[in-house]
């Protein structure tokens, strides 16, 4: 699944499509509601989410505070007491948009190491992400 994810998002020249295509690439994976927020100068710029769950604010605030420390906010826990999700930063580079992975895990069902194949497809989503900002940065 994460080789085809990786071919699939090499290929697409479309920042909405590459979002879409990480979401239901993690909800197959695990199963989950799944949402991609995209962040530019500190504004939500984007919400892209498969599942039925609607996003709530503790949610966005939970992942700007992820994206403001860079480290894994999870659900349940200070800061993100009423957040469902647990969110991971994704490091891009300057100028471009922000992004922070979230993934509604059942607290009862929660597979023991996400963080690994979050981080191998948060890392594609990244690089796609830089691509595409700087094809259109450039003159």
């Amino acid at each position: 699944m994460l080789q085809t994810y990786s071919r699939d998002v090499a290929g697409i020249d479309n920042a909405k499509a590459i979002v879409s295509i990480t979401c239901h690439t993690l909800a197959a994976l695990f199963q989950v509601p799944v949402v991609v927020i995209l962040v530019l100068d500190g504004k939500v710029v984007s919400v892209e989410k498969v599942g039925n769950i609607a996003l709530q604010e503790a949610e966005i605030e939970a992942a700007q505070s992820s994206l403001a420390t860079g480290l894994v906010v999870s659900a349940g826990v200070y800061p993100a007491l009423t957040s469902r999700f647990d969110f991971w930063p994704l490091k891009t580079t300057a100028g471009g948009p922000r992004a922070a992975i979230g993934l509604a895990f059942d607290p009862d069902e929660r597979p023991a190491a996400p963080s690994t194949s979050v981080d191998i497809v948060g890392r594609f989503l990244a690089l796609a992400l830089d691509r595409q900002h700087f094809r259109h940065a450039r003159p």
